[in-house]
């Protein structure tokens, strides 16, 4: 079997408010801001966005994430994250997971690339919002290669 092979393309990171929960298993964060950055890449969100956070029985999140980026083209790009998360008690990064395959969607001639690629996005920083401020939510995106 042939070795997955990706690379790292750029970084996402999110600020998120305390979320709304019309019962125990759904959580809504609404995404107050956030950029994407790398090398030949920039973006910061604008418009509604939000991350709507299904729990099972057995603790495992299932992530639907849309936003929209304004590039540095002045295109606008479409995200939507779908991925799992696995959150313990301590929500520390040493034993919880949370990992998004992200999919774009523009009409920008600089960005249209990213149409082209499948990505896999795996969370390196979390601060969970609370009373005292919003929360940050940091991925490192890698596109899977050829």
């Amino acid at each position: 079997m042939a070795p997955l092979k990706t690379s790292e393309a750029f970084t996402a990171e999110f600020s998120l408010a305390a979320p709304v929960c019309p019962d125990k298993k759904l959580s809504i964060f609404e995404v107050t801001g956030g950029h994407i950055k790398g090398e030949g890449i920039a973006g910061t969100t604008v418009g509604p966005a939000a991350d709507w956070l299904q729990v099972n029985d057995r603790g495992v999140a299932k992530l639907d994430i849309r936003c929209a980026f304004k590039m540095d083209d002045d295109s606008i790009l479409f995200a939507e994250y779908f991925g799992r998360a696995v959150f313990l008690e301590d929500m520390s990064l040493k034993d919880n997971y949370l990992v998004v395959s992200p999919l774009y969607r523009t009409d920008s001639g600089k960005y249209g690339y990213l149409e082209h690629h499948q990505y896999v996005a795996k969370m390196t920083e979390l601060e969970m919002p609370s009373e005292k401020g919003e929360g940050r939510l940091v991925y490192v995106v890698h596109r899977i290669d050829p």
